[in-house]
C-alpha cells in the first residue's frame, strides 16, 4: 500500500495533499512512484494497487468533476473492465481481480475521501489513507492545528511519512506534495 495525507490550511485558504513514493506489493519493493496528482482544479492523493490507480487516472480531462459520484463510479467501472476481461481469458488468476483504489480529493478549500465503490464524503481538517493511515492519523491528532502555514504543513507531512516508514515497510520517503490554490 502506501500513505497519502490531506490537511486543510484555513489561514492560507488551501489544502495540502502529500504522499510517500514507495511502490510495493505483497512481496516486493519496486521503483518509486508518484501518488499525488493534479487533474484540472483537483489535487488527488491516490492509494491502492498501481495498475488500478493508473487505470482510474489515465486520460482524465482537465475539466473532470471528481465531486460527481456517478462519474467516479463510471470511471471505476471503466477501469475495472480490462481486469475482469483478463480474468475471463485466464491472464490473471482468481483473487488477483480485486480493484483497489482510495482517493483524497482536494478542491479549493475542500477535502474529501472517495473509495472504489464511488462513494465520496467530506472529511474534517485532515485525513490519511493507505497502510500507514492509522499511525498517520494518530500523529495528525497530536500535531495538526488549523493555523499551520504551508511550510509547516509540508514539514509535518514529511515528518509523519518518515515516522510511519519506521513501522510500515510499505511507506517510505521522500514525500511529494501539492497545494490547492484556495479558490
Amino acid at each position: 500500500m502506501s500513505l497519502v495525507i490531506g490537511m486543510k490550511l484555513p489561514t492560507v485558504k488551501s489544502v495540502l495533499v502529500i504522499g510517500d513514493t514507495r511502490s510495493c506489493n505483497d512481496t516486493n519493493i519496486m521503483a518509486p512512484e508518484e501518488k499525488v496528482f493534479r487533474i484540472g482544479r483537483f489535487i488527488l492523493g491516490a492509494v491502492g494497487t498501481t495498475a488500478d490507480r493508473y487505470a482510474f487516472l489515465y486520460g482524465l480531462p482537465a475539466d473532470t468533476d471528481l465531486t460527481d459520484p456517478v462519474f467516479v463510479m463510471n470511471r471505476i467501472a471503466l477501469a475495472v473492465t480490462p481486469v475482469r476481461e483478463a480474468l475471463k481469458v485466464g491472464h490473471i488468476t482468481p483473487g488477483q481481480e480485486e480493484f483497489s483504489i482510495d482517493l483524497l480529493i482536494a478542491d479549493g478549500r475542500a477535502l474529501c475521501e472517495a473509495n472504489q465503490n464511488g462513494h465520496i464524503w467530506p472529511v474534517g481538517n485532515f485525513a490519511a489513507l493507505g497502510s500507514g493511515a492509522r499511525v498517520a492519523r494518530y500523529l495528525l491528532h497530536k500535531h495538526y492545528h488549523p493555523g499551520l502555514t504551508q511550510d509547516e504543513a509540508v514539514a509535518l507531512g514529511t515528518m509523519i511519512i518518515t515516522e510511519v516508514a519506521l513501522v510500515d515497510t510499505a511507506v517510505a520517503p521522500p514525500a511529494t506534495w501539492m497545494v490547492t490554490d484556495g479558490r
